[in-house]
């Protein structure tokens, strides 16, 4: 499956939750019929190395975490690397910096993360 395609899905299946009065509270049905006040939070989402190279749209050889030279992936370093600043990301897919985003090992997507 590509990768717009599972981000596609995820924006549909999670757009309820973005609305305004999910972000108060939301009155639910609950299995036994009756009606509760619920405030609906997407906090958690495990995913092995893979998952999040799909969910966060960067290569699969790179880290999802720090700016770490692919040769140098699974080495220790003394100094570290630099954090993936994820908003530089977002700034360069919306001025459609290609080059910058590819120099990262970030997948131009509409990310729905």
């Amino acid at each position: 499956m590509q990768v717009q395609t599972v981000h596609d899905i995820l924006e549909h299946i999670l757009k309820p939750l973005s609305n305004a009065q999910c972000q108060q509270e939301y009155e639910m049905v609950c299995a036994d019929g009756n009606v509760r006040l619920c405030f609906p939070k997407l906090f958690c989402w495990l995913a092995n190395h893979m998952e999040n190279t799909t969910l966060h749209g960067i290569a699969s050889n790179c880290c999802l975490a720090c700016i770490t030279p692919t040769e140098k992936l699974g080495e220790h370093v003394e100094t570290g690397y630099p954090i993936r600043r994820h908003a530089d990301y977002r700034a360069a897919n919306m001025e459609s910096n290609m080059s910058s985003l590819n120099v990262h090992g970030v997948k131009n997507i509409r990310n729905a993360l």
